[in-house]
């Protein structure tokens, strides 16, 4: 008995390796397995030799620069690194600048470490205000990410779907250090309604796949040849693979978010009422066994209760903000950014 239990137990771990190197060496399920819920991410369906290419034009620290050079051609904002006591050494500090005046501050701490909290978050720090003493005080956010450590081979090489990923928190961060609000608890990401949360960020992640801002940083990482117009189109296909089905997903957790909390439940009529949800909405039905409702904490514990649905209401704004930015043939158009800077920084971001 002993044995047949010790090769039960060989097989089954046999199956469990296989299974994760599975999972860790196909493209598409890292982008699935990262498609967390924080985000209306949609897998990105691109073959594994295409997805390994594209790795190598996009370094960490060329995609950072370029943002924040895109983000000085459409809004007119600078951002200086500077020298700062930090946490970690691959921790950065970034001065903003406003008209050559400081007006902020933000930090990053991008790459993957042992013992870092996982994910990719934006948060604030400090709130524009004048204090007590009637004295200005700046705003200071940050973004942490989990992006893949440089080797003593390689820098720090991104997917596309991580670079969306800091375009969306810079969007968040922008949110913030963009505030013009005096009052600490309605600066910058604070008081702000929860139909628009979401919209500064979803906004900035859409640039991430023009032609205009993806030539500014995908170049090769040792031989500094740029992406081809091919592999950017290509690129830019692939974004709308399964994206009716990503909406589906989305719509699930939105309407059940609701639900649960139109009513009081417990736990089987919570997984009842995600059966309904599902019953309406889903086109492939999860097997009985998974409990995603079990881990959805973004709206037990991360503040969306009742209102997740905004991630979906957000991207219908922001859609309608970023095609605001395009000229007639589909180019980016940077004069509305730039003078009507007031405008969009303050109100819209």
């Amino acid at each position: 008995c002993r044995n047949k239990d010790k090769n039960k137990m060989a097989r089954l771990v046999i199956f469990l390796c296989l299974s994760f190197v599975f999972a860790f060496s196909n493209p598409k399920n890292i982008y699935e397995r990262n498609c967390v819920t924080c985000h209306n991410r949609i897998p990105v369906s691109i073959d594994k030799y295409f997805y390994r290419y594209l790795l190598e034009y996009s370094s960490e620290k060329d995609v950072k620069e370029a943002m924040f050079e895109f983000l000085k051609n459409l809004f007119g904002i600078e951002f200086k690194e500077v020298e700062a006591k930090l946490w970690d050494k691959g921790a950065k500090a970034f001065d903003m600048y406003e008209n050559g005046v400081v007006s902020g501050r933000l930090y990053m701490d991008l790459c993957a470490r042992r013992d870092k909290k996982g994910g990719a978050w934006m948060d604030n720090w400090l709130n524009a205000h004048i204090d007590v003493k009637d004295k200005e005080v700046l705003p200071v956010a940050f973004i942490v990410c989990n992006f893949p450590k440089q080797t003593k081979k390689t820098p720090s090489l991104l997917r596309h779907y991580d670079i969306e990923t800091l375009f969306h928190e810079m969007g968040h961060a922008l949110h913030h250090l963009l505030s013009k609000n005096k009052v600490p608890t309605v600066s910058g990401v604070n008081g702000v309604m929860w139909d628009v949360v979401e919209f500064p960020s979803q906004f900035l992640e859409n640039f991430a796949y023009k032609k205009e801002v993806l030539k500014m940083f995908s170049y090769h990482y040792k031989t500094k040849e740029p992406l081809s117009d091919e592999d950017i189109a290509r690129l830019q296909r692939a974004r709308n693979f399964q994206s009716a089905m990503g909406m589906l997903r989305q719509l699930e957790f939105g309407i059940f978010d609701m639900r649960i909390h139109s009513t009081q439940t417990d736990e089987a009529g919570a997984e009842k009422i995600l059966g309904e949800v599902r019953d309406e909405v889903a086109v492939i039905r999860p097997p009985e066994y998974n409990k995603f409702k079990n881990s959805f904490s973004h709206i037990f514990s991360g503040g969306y209760a009742a209102g997740y649905y905004s991630y979906k209401w957000a991207e219908v704004l922001s859609a309608d903000a970023f095609f605001m930015f395009e000229g007639k043939d589909g180019e980016l158009d940077y004069t509305l950014g730039r003078s009507e800077e007031r405008r969009v920084g303050k109100e819209c971001l």
